[in-house]
């Protein structure tokens, strides 16, 4: 037992030695590995091309669903629509005014009817 321990303490302290802990760090946002620079991605839910602040893992290529920024401020909407201001109160939608968002906004409505706006 004491033997093996002393050779697996040697082979550790051998890759120490020789700079092959894992990982070293690099430049900010980035570690280095034996074959790769790792590099941090952000889920991109909705697919709208900004990643969420909150949820990423580094990796050496971009994993699908995510990418390279931390830009989306609202990564639950997933699939955004067009909504049209409707400034009469008549839920009909101006043509001439279309507001793209997850949710209708206040006094918008999801249809572009209205003749006369």
């Amino acid at each position: 037992m004491f033997l093996r321990n002393r050779v697996l303490l040697g082979v550790v302290a051998s890759l120490v030695a020789l700079g092959c802990s894992g990982s070293e760090p690099g430049p900010k946002g980035t570690t280095e590995d034996e074959d790769c620079r790792k590099h941090r991605y952000y889920a991109d839910a909705d697919h709208d091309g900004l990643g969420d602040p909150e949820r990423s893992k580094r990796a050496c290529e971009q994993p699908d669903g995510y990418v390279d920024n931390a830009d989306d401020d609202d990564d639950d909407c997933a699939g955004q629509r067009v909504f049209y201001e409707d400034a009469d109160g008549d839920g009909l939608g101006d043509p001439t005014s279309p507001v793209v968002a997850c949710s209708a906004p206040e006094g918008s409505v999801s249809n572009h009817d209205d003749a006369e706006p």
